[in-house]
């Protein structure tokens, strides 16, 4: 805040606008220099720390990081509209509810989501996700994709696919403890789920074979694939920009409290 000329009692944002204009490339916007420059990958580094407890801020923090090679006033301006916003919200608190101690199996859900070719002029989507133990987040992350998806159901799947490796790695942890959990990955994409619960490739030729081992992971059962509704998908606040009342209701599905100041715009 200081470094943005903001205070506790400045303008504040209740959402977050993060995506470039349709249309504007890379090369259009300008570089920064010197110490700005310096000062933009400091920020991008704090906000990356804040990121791992406040899943309302790791998407914009995505699109802000997608330029530390190349610092530009562009990513500055995003950087004081997140800044902005954290003034409105300076704390997310997450709840978790105690379960008896002698109960050994868990419910694990994973929320994913993406937004295709939404991030910028290399055209790259963005996977989110949210791990939900017993109906309480305890991971989120908001990544670029390395693959770029031909369709949004490819992206959607790729979306999948982390989350999948997220689920079991969770699942490993809570056996390591004397835990059993059963994974379950909730999508609001037909044919992302579609493709996971079947056999081969179908349709969707144009798929790296590496990805189709979560079709194995399913056919033995150790996880599942799930429909739920795009309004209800925890994890829509990790690929969108949402306003304020938007996220406070998603981070909320999530079990967290997200408290706007009175007075903050959209």
């Amino acid at each position: 805040m200081k470094r943005a000329g903001l205070e506790e009692d400045s303008k504040a944002a209740a959402g977050l606008v993060v995506k470039i204009a349709e249309g504007k490339e890379d090369e259009e916007e300008k570089d920064l220099e010197g110490k700005d420059k310096i000062e933009f990958r400091g920020d991008c580094a704090l906000l990356n720390y804040l990121g791992q407890d406040r899943s309302d801020i790791q998407f914009a923090t995505n699109q802000i990081c997608r330029r530390m090679s190349r610092p530009t006033e562009e990513g500055m301006r995003k950087v004081k509209r997140l800044v902005r916003y954290l003034v409105a919200a300076e704390k997310v608190v997450w709840n978790y509810l105690e379960f008896e101690s002698e109960r050994r199996m868990l419910r694990l859900d994973v929320h994913v989501d993406s937004d295709w070719a939404g991030g910028g002029a290399d055209r790259k989507s963005t996977s989110g996700g949210m791990v939900m133990l017993e109906g309480a987040a305890v991971k989120h992350w908001s990544r670029t994709q390395k693959t770029r998806a031909m369709s949004s159901g490819e992206a959607e799947y790729y979306a999948l696919v982390t989350g999948c490796a997220e689920g079991l790695g969770v699942k490993s942890v809570a056996a390591d403890m004397g835990f059993e959990v059963e994974v379950t990955m909730w999508t609001d994409s037909t044919a992302g789920k579609s493709v996971a619960n079947r056999r081969g490739l179908g349709k969707m030729i144009q798929f790296p074979l590496k990805y189709l081992w979560v079709q194995d992971v399913v056919k033995e059962g150790r996880l599942r694939v799930r429909k739920v509704d795009g309004a209800r998908n925890v994890a829509d606040h990790l690929t969108k920009g949402k306003s304020g009342s938007e996220m406070s209701r998603l981070v909320k599905e999530a079990g967290g409290d997200l408290v706007l100041k009175q007075g903050a715009r959209s």
